[in-house]
């Protein structure tokens, strides 16, 4: 049986890369290394397009050993447009030096070559830079050396190359020291590749919720924002070792593409999308993708929805990834998994499944607070004051602490509206709500961003809807987000908005949390 699979397997790569050797051919009339891109960062987002993650490979090793350029012929046969190829640059140096070992360079050179042979954009990163995550202080210096190095060995090659300067830059890095940390690196890539196209990513681990605090470091029209999108997480990352803490608890997670789901991934989107036209920077989403240990059917449900997504609002993707857990191609059986190259590329968004909605608890403020009252530290310096005006709870923040977290809008059940939270049941939560930034604010990385979430009233505090972030602007509009409750069922559950994140007006007309059946 094996051997059939192999077969049939075979043919139809055979099959599905006829066309693209054939344009290949016209392609090497010219070297891979020459080919020009005329155009901005706006431009080249544009033909970036789709493309797939060779994770697992260069940035662990565990496939590296079997790697082979004939990857990237399939790749451009199934569709897609560019590769992100992740890199762990740092610990492949000559010992005692910062200098990269001279036959990693070479291989990654051969890589990056065999990619544009095959008209593929080629995204080069930083991956797993631990040492630089955890002490940026210490390991800065290997950092920008690394990159003056890879800037200098690719400065010949091809505009289709691109260079991203950190994978998800976090830990110890704050959004302060990644601001002042691309101020040194741009000009030492801009000195070798002044027309090369970088892109950047977001602190906080390369997520929307870092979208607020990303400051590029000057203006520069070929730069490409990339974001990382996993939500929700406790799907995505089902049954993830490495994530640790209660991930096997997440197994069985569907993803049903109902609208309450969907709602919550436009909501995340409108976040970027906001962020794309304030700062005038186009977005790769650069990495999403669902374990495999999540069911097929769920995976496709959510892959579609959210490639389909990415395209309408005029972002290029990188799917995570091409035959590791997340994987397109099945290693073990040799067989891509059809379903799952088909939402990438070809799948239409469908109708939304249908679901009920149960409601739990609604505040709309028009007679009293209904329990919602404000806690500021002002020990840390966080001072606010809220009142009720015109069915409004209206918060006013004249300083802020150290944390976003000093300065909360909580309510706790202690009137007993709210029905248990019962373990294994989905929530969504609207709520409706304005911000009006104080003049004294420094426009930037602070903005409009706030955090809301549902979790325990006592320690250790734990969020069930895991804390979401959101950009809230001026006119008053309705954001929330999709749960699921998967630990002890809460007779007394506690609402937060985190508020301290700048100075000036928070309004909250309306608060609404239902139960969702499917």
């Amino acid at each position: 049986m094996k051997k059939i699979v192999y077969l049939f397997s075979f043919f139809f790569m055979s099959l599905l890369t006829s066309c693209a050797d054939e344009k290949i051919e016209e392609m090497n009339q010219q070297s891979p290394l020459t080919r020009s891109v005329v155009g901005n960062a706006f431009a080249v987002n544009q033909q970036l397009k789709r493309g797939i993650n060779i994770g697992d490979t260069f940035e662990t090793g565990n496939y590296e050993g079997i790697w082979n350029s004939m990857y990237f012929r399939y790749i451009a046969a199934m569709g897609f447009t560019h590769v992100r190829i992740p890199i762990h640059w740092e610990t492949r140096v000559v010992p005692g030096t910062d200098i990269i070992e001279p036959d990693f360079m070479q291989k990654m050179k051969n890589v990056v070559t065999e990619a544009l042979r095959y008209d593929l954009y080629v995204i080069i990163n930083m991956h797993n830079h631990l040492n630089l995550m955890n002490n940026p202080g210490q390991y800065q210096g290997r950092f920008l050396s690394q990159w003056r190095q890879i800037a200098e060995a690719f400065s010949s090659y091809s505009d289709k190359l691109l260079f991203e300067i950190l994978n998800e830059p976090g830990s110890a890095i704050t959004p302060e020291l990644w601001h002042s940390g691309l101020n040194y690196v741009y000009p030492i890539i801009r000195q070798s590749n002044p027309n090369r196209i970088i892109l950047v990513g977001t602190p906080y681990g390369g997520g929307i919720s870092g979208l607020g605090r990303l400051q590029l470091p000057f203006d520069d029209d070929k730069t490409i924002v990339t974001v990382h999108y996993y939500n929700p997480f406790t799907f995505t990352h089902q049954g993830a070792s490495w994530v640790g803490g209660n991930s096997d608890e997440w197994l069985g997670t569907e993803w049903h593409d109902t609208e309450a789901e969907r709602m919550t991934v436009d909501w995340d989107l409108k976040e970027i999308l906001a962020f794309e036209r304030k700062n005038n920077v186009p977005i790769h989403m650069g990495e999403f993708g669902a374990y495999e240990k999540a069911d097929m059917d769920s995976r496709v449900r959510w892959t579609t929805y959210l490639a389909r997504q990415f395209e309408q609002h005029g972002f290029s993707w990188a799917y995570w990834e091409l035959y590791a857990g997340f994987g397109i191609y099945d290693l073990r059986n040799q067989m891509i998994r059809q379903q799952l190259l088909d939402a990438l590329v070809t799948n239409p968004i469908p109708e939304a499944t249908t679901y009920t909605k149960i409601p739990v608890y609604h505040a709309d403020f028009s007679e009293n607070e209904d329990g919602w009252y404000l806690l500021d530290n002002e020990r840390a310096g966080a001072n606010a004051f809220m009142t009720r005006s015109n069915g409004k709870l209206v918060v006013n923040i004249s300083s802020i602490g150290t944390y976003p977290s000093q300065i909360q809008l909580v309510r706790i059940d202690t009137l007993n509206r709210i029905p248990t939270l019962v373990n294994g049941q989905h929530y969504l939560v609207t709520f409706k709500s304005s911000s009006r930034l104080s003049s004294r604010t420094v426009t930037g990385p602070y903005s409009r961003w706030y955090n809301s979430y549902v979790g325990q009233n006592y320690s250790p505090w734990n969020a069930y809807s895991t804390i979401k972030r959101f950009a809230i602007g001026e006119e008053e509009e309705v954001r929330g987000y999709l749960f699921y409750m998967n630990e002890d069922t809460d007779t007394n559950c506690r609402i937060f908005f985190d508020l301290g994140a700048a100075p000036g007006i928070f309004t909250l007309s309306e608060f609404t949390l239902d139960i969702v059946e499917f």
